[in-house]
């Protein structure tokens, strides 16, 4: 771990993609680490994460009911990365919804 090294967070590949929202907002998914994560667009900092059952399989999805935003999240690994990484990708089938707060 780099970390430990004294080397700042470098992330890992991302093979799902990223979600901008208005109010900016980074969410992300589709890392080895399993995490869903929510970076300051204007600064990169992460401001939030989650780990998730299986890696994030596609871009997030977010959208808005009665002013309330949530954040929908399929995970269900990456075939992608089973390719390069065949005994870290685990598959699955989980829908994870996320409401942010006001």
């Amino acid at each position: 771990k780099l970390s430990s090294e004294g080397i700042p967070i470098t992330g890992t590949e991302n093979y799902s993609g990223v979600t901008g929202t208005a109010s900016g907002l980074i969410l992300a998914t589709g890392t080895l680490d399993k995490k869903f994560r929510i970076f300051d667009a204007k600064n990169g900092n992460e401001l939030w994460s989650y780990k998730l059952p299986f890696i994030g399989s596609s871009p997030p999805i977010t959208y808005q009911i009665n002013n309330e935003q949530y954040i929908i999240i399929n995970a269900t690994g990456s075939f992608s990365l089973k390719k390069g990484y065949p005994n870290l990708v685990e598959f699955g089938d989980t829908i994870i919804a996320f409401k942010l707060k006001k």
